[in-house]
């Protein structure tokens, strides 16, 4: 029993001691293993104070040692200013990293206090002061500050430096002593280590098991995540658009779309450059890129995207771009980032400007348009009116805002709105149905006055269909169809009288032609010349003529029935077209002598022009037709013949067509034919008529103009002189004597014989009335180089008075020069003794009908003694022509007249026939 129990207790003894080793063992061990633990712990904290310490030691002095100035940077010109804004944000950026580094490195050193270091920190606070007392005297210049930051503290790169070395030394100190204490500590548990090898290797195996599946787990999200990274990185660098993160003011990440867009070569230019020196100076909200930032910073702030456009400069060319700028925030590693993206919307905004510009042209050209316009929004409502819209019709957009209020105003009478509001509508579905232009209407439109006008109305489509809202042109033709009435009446019409002209009387002609074929019935033309119509031109003027023909033409249309039609050709010519005539000619033929009559009764009655009263007679020539046996030129003719028949036959009477007629008239054309080609082929000459006076003396001659024809011999002057006054051949025939007559006046200033005569040259009217007449007849003198006085210029009455205020001028301006003026044929006219008067005449000319009877006319007697005394208390000469009998000569000389022309002394001879006749006188 007691065995047993001593054997019980030993054993329980033996365990006791078993288990009090076990926990001493144990005990120790983990006093062991605390102790290492805390000497760890210790170490470990002061290593990561030096390492820490040694890391913002170095960083401070790198951060000092990258503020040192650009050469040159006091320079102020243009190529420096890039170079000082990138140095004024480096200083800046490292100045923040100085205080950010230090204020860590000061809390490190107050938490763990190090006498050794004591003395160098201290340094350092004391230049990190001066550093913050020298940033806030400078202010707001950066410039300034970051100069005198590069230069004003020069210990403070030594301090950092020698902080750096004392902390490293530190830390390699406090290296090898934990590296001894590690060593024996674990010596001493190395043998308690291998009691528990077996358990701990076990333990460790399970742990280790688990720490291997840890590490595959985290592996494989590691790799998860690095192609997650990579997905994000491609898509990233793929997308066009500039992709940008930023942490306030510092730029952290862009994609390779940031560097073409921006112009830069590398992240880390684009870093250093972005946004101060690749945005703009001046944008379209503002100058500057502040006010951006201070939105930047919003953003971050209150966690709100936005969006805005923004001005960018690129790197390398310095070209600008407009960008349209997306901002948003996120959380990436628990700090605030902004994330940019940028799109380069340039051509967005030139196509904007364009059609900015554009709408501005399109506008101004509306605008100053002369065309109104109006747009109509296709709804009822007028939405535009331009200027020139108010201007020509007087409305407003106030007065006519819709199309309501527009119709009743414009077309006041409702039949006639209704008819123009159906042709609108009707245009526009066609127009709409066919694709095809709006046909404009011609329209009279009342302005806002009251007053009517004629409008040309059209519409383009501007939506397409003519569906929506369309532009509405109004052309005002109101002028036009003003001119197109005055250009028809012109063209048809008489403007002096207001009968139809020649044109419409030869349309009608024709109407009435086929008329006359159709119905059997004759018609008539009567072909009316007013008798003597020159003469009261030339002597009373033209205006008194022109009320003549108005009442002429009154009287004629009084005179014939409503369907007639009463026309003016030209000049005092007219012309009376008769209808609806019996269909036999002899009734036809009487018909028209009834109203022939009647006419010429009508125009032998007085009329009263102005002040005048003035009787005058016509001349009527008549032809029938029936049917289309004749063309209208022809019956034209056949009147005309036989009015110059009526002439013929004594005036104021009327004639029908005779075929002889038109013999006489083919013989007039030949003969004008002929009369064209006698200047160029001479065949004109100069005779000579001998002008004497009392003593028998030859003292001039006067020129007489002498066609020889070839063919038809010696052309009387009283036949082709009218002719050439009627077709203007006048003009070159008189041009042709003045220079002949001229030329003969200088070869007689040779010869002794002749060289004291004058030399008289008539003048025609129409040559007379010609602009430049003066300058012609100076230009024959100057070319002739004769003694101007040697010349005398022959003028009738009719021509004198005709326009006297005129004449008197030409007279005048030849005086001057020398040149003599003789009044011929008067007493046949009705010139006035106050306008004889007026006239710079040298000689008054007896028409020969005076001297004719002047023995045996008491009458002719007396007005010849009367001219001649009128004459002389003029101061004028006096000469008689026709003077053919020896006692016409004496009674002459008896009663003054000292000189003579006629038949008594010679008729008119050639040049050499006149020269012979000189020697003998």
């Amino acid at each position: 029993m007691i065995d047993t129990t001593r054997h019980d207790t030993l054993q329980k003894q033996i365990k006791l001691t078993i288990a009090w080793l076990a926990g001493s063992a144990v005990l120790i061990i983990a006093l062991l293993v605390w102790r290492t633990t805390k000497e760890t712990e210790h170490h470990h904290i002061l290593y990561d104070y030096h390492l820490m310490s040694v890391t913002h030691a170095e960083a401070i002095h790198t951060a000092y040692a990258a503020i040192t100035p650009p050469s040159g940077m006091h320079e102020t010109d243009a190529s420096t200013i890039t170079d000082r804004h990138a140095f004024v944000d480096n200083v800046l950026l490292q100045y923040q990293k100085i205080l950010d580094h230090s204020s860590a490195l000061f809390a490190l050193d107050s938490q763990y206090a190090d006498p050794a270091m004591t003395s160098a920190t201290q340094s350092l606070r004391d230049e990190i002061s001066a550093l913050q007392h020298l940033a806030e005297n400078h202010g707001d210049n950066h410039y300034d500050f970051a100069l005198a930051l590069s230069r004003g503290t020069p210990r403070l790169g030594m301090i950092s430096d020698q902080l750096s070395r004392l902390h490293r030394d530190e830390f390699l100190s406090e290296l090898a002593e934990h590296d001894r204490q590690i060593l024996f500590q674990w010596a001493a548990l190395s043998a308690l280590a291998l009691s528990l090898l077996t358990g701990t290797i076990m333990l460790l195996r399970r742990n280790f098991s688990a720490i291997d599946a840890a590490r595959s787990h985290e592996r494989q999200a590691m790799h998860a995540m690095q192609r997650s990274e990579q997905k994000f990185r491609a898509l990233f660098n793929s997308t066009s658009d500039a992709v940008i993160l930023m942490t306030g003011k510092q730029v952290i990440d862009c994609n390779k779309s940031t560097l073409t867009l921006f112009g830069c070569s590398s992240s880390e230019e684009f870093y250093a450059k972005f946004p101060a020196e690749l945005s703009a100076p001046e944008q379209p909200f503002g100058p500057g890129f502040i006010p951006l930032a201070d939105w930047q910073n919003n953003v971050l702030k209150h966690n709100n995207g936005g969006y805005f456009e923004w001005l960018h400069k690129r790197a390398d060319t310095g070209a600008t771009f407009y960008a349209e700028v997306l901002i948003d925030s996120m959380v990436i590693d628990g700090q605030a980032v902004l994330q940019a993206t940028i799109r380069d919307i340039t051509r967005r905004k030139q196509t904007e400007q364009a059609l900015q510009e554009s709408e501005s042209r399109f506008r101004a050209i509306i605008e100053a348009t002369p065309v109104p316009l109006a747009l109509n929004d296709g709804q009822g409502n007028i939405t535009f009116l331009n200027q020139a819209f108010t201007e020509t019709l007087g409305y407003t957009l106030d007065d006519i805002p819709t199309l309501a209020e527009w119709w009743p105003r414009a077309y006041p009478d409702p039949q006639y709105r209704q008819r123009v509001m159906d042709s609108w509508q009707h245009n526009l579905a066609e127009a709409q149905r066919a694709g095809t232009p709006f046909s404009p209407l011609e329209l009279e439109i009342t302005r806002e006055d009251g007053r009517r006008g004629t409008f040309l109305v059209g519409a383009a489509d501007l939506q397409g269909s003519f569906s929506g809202i369309h532009l509405v042109t109004l052309y005002d033709i109101t002028s036009l169809k003003v001119a197109e009435q005055e250009i028809r009446t012109l063209a048809f019409y008489d403007p002096l009288t207001h009968l139809p002209n020649r044109r419409l009387l030869l349309d009608r002609l024709n109407h009435a032609l086929l008329s006359s074929t159709r119905s059997g019935r004759s018609g008539a033309l009567l072909f009316i010349d007013l008798d003597h119509f020159k003469d009261l031109n030339d002597t009373l003027g033209h205006d008194i003529g022109d009320l003549l023909l108005q009442q002429v033409a009154q009287r004629l249309a009084s005179c014939v029935r409503e369907d007639d039609t009463v026309a003016r050709l030209g000049g005092d010519e007219f012309v009376v077209m008769l209808e609806n005539l019996s269909e036999y000619p002899i009734e036809a033929a009487t018909q028209t002598e009834v109203i022939g009559d009647k006419i010429l009764a009508s125009l032998n009655q007085p009329f009263q022009l102005a002040q005048y009263e003035f009787l005058n007679s016509s001349s009527i020539g008549a032809t029938l037709f029936h049917g289309q046996q004749q063309t209208v030129e022809e019956l034209l003719k056949q009147a005309d013949i036989a009015m110059y028949q009526s002439k013929a036959a004594g005036r104021n009477t009327l004639r029908f067509f005779d075929p002889q007629m038109q013999a006489s008239i083919s013989e007039r054309v030949a003969l004008e034919g002929d009369l064209r080609q006698a200047l160029a082929g001479n065949q004109f000459q100069l005779y000579y008529q001998l002008q004497i006076d009392h003593a028998g003396h030859a003292v001039g001659a006067e020129a007489l103009i002498r066609w020889l024809h070839p063919q038809r011999g010696m052309v009387s002057p009283g036949v082709f002189i009218p002719l050439a006054e009627e077709t203007g051949l006048i003009l070159p025939i008189g041009a042709w004597v003045m220079q002949t007559a001229c030329a003969q006046i200088k070869q007689w200033e040779l010869n002794p014989l002749t060289r004291d005569l004058q030399l008289a040259v008539n003048i025609s009217a129409r040559q007379f009335h010609q602009p430049d007449f003066v300058a012609q007849v100076d230009d024959t003198l100057n070319n002739s180089a004769i003694k101007p006085d040697r010349l005398k210029l022959e003028m009738t009455e009719s021509l004198v008075l005709s326009d006297i205020d005129d004449t008197i001028a030409k007279m005048q301006e030849l005086r001057k020069r020398g040149v003599c003026f003789s009044m011929d044929d008067f007493g046949t006219g009705h010139s006035s003794l106050s306008s004889l008067r007026k006239l710079p005449l040298d000689q008054l000319k007896i028409d020969q009908s005076f001297v004719r009877d002047i023995t045996t006319d008491p009458d002719d007697a007396v007005i010849v003694q009367t001219i001649i005394a009128m004459a002389q208390n003029l101061g004028m000469e006096v000469i008689a022509e026709g003077v053919e009998t020896e006692p016409q000569r004496a009674f002459l000389q008896q009663h003054g007249c000292d000189t003579y022309q006629g038949y008594l002394f010679s008729k008119p001879l050639p040049l050499a026939q006149f020269e012979e006749l000189l020697t003998r006188l």
